[in-house]
């Protein structure tokens, strides 16, 4: 639950908690001494006083403090940063990345990405069966997965169209 939310959400409860407790004492005069005490009313006609009597009362019944909670807001932020300037800054500077992979492996799969069967064919406009038969007869280079799926490169099957091509002409 967002924090708007459960403002809206902890609103509502304030509200029906005010009606009730209204509605039990009947009692005109206790709500205009507890509006004298602090602000004067909002909108809904709830007074501050009221909203913090009723939070305590929450407080209270739920046996944490408020530091407790605001503790574990504050730890519920740390592991879901929402702004990310502050996590960065709060990360620590010398802590290494943990990067997966090199520099140059990060550039060859990024300027040479692995294609599967189905972009392969439809990169060189043949269904997949025509694909395999490629592959099988050596004219198409290709890899295979762990599970024994095909595998091609972007520049092998660039070379393999250019090859085509010629042969065409």
């Amino acid at each position: 639950m967002l924090i708007h939310e459960w403002i809206r959400y902890r609103n509502e409860q304030v509200q029906e908690a005010v009606k009730r407790r209204e509605g039990e004492t009947g009692d005109e005069a206790e709500g205009a001494e507890q509006g004298s005490q602090g602000p004067g009313p909002d909108a809904e006609g709830i007074t501050e006083a009221e909203v913090l009597k009723s939070l305590q009362a929450e407080l209270q019944e739920t046996g944490a403090s408020m530091q407790e909670r605001l503790a574990q807001l504050r730890a519920r932020q740390r592991q879901l940063p929402i702004d990310i300037e502050q996590a960065e800054a709060d990360a620590e500077p010398d802590a290494p990345r943990g990067a997966s992979e090199t520099r140059e492996e990060l550039v060859r799969r990024l300027l040479d990405p692995t294609l599967g069967l189905k972009d392969c064919a439809l990169l060189l406009g043949v269904c997949a069966t025509t694909v395999r038969r490629y592959t099988n007869r050596g004219l198409l280079r290709c890899f295979r997965t762990p599970g024994n799926q095909r595998r091609f490169r972007l520049s092998d099957v660039l070379e393999f169209m250019e090859r085509r091509d010629r042969e065409e002409e």
